[in-house]
């Protein structure tokens, strides 16, 4: 197994998958662990992936065009 683990001012990041059971099975385990210790969120408050991230929605460059 080759991972690494990169910790940052806004969490950590993990690089260099190479895993005998891939990303799948390794994330099977660790999300589940992560959760237990209050390290990764359990739900989501949106349905769709901005809302997940959080960026403000871009303004509507069409919004006020002439045909």
């Amino acid at each position: 197994m080759h991972l690494a683990l990169f910790l940052t001012h806004s969490g950590s990041h993990l690089g260099g998958w190479r895993l005998p059971g891939g990303a799948e099975f390794f994330l099977s385990l660790m999300v589940p662990e992560l959760q237990r210790r209050g390290l990764f969120r359990t739900e989501y408050r949106g349905s769709t992936l901005r809302e997940h991230l959080g960026p403000p929605r871009p303004v509507n460059s069409f919004d006020g065009a002439h045909a």
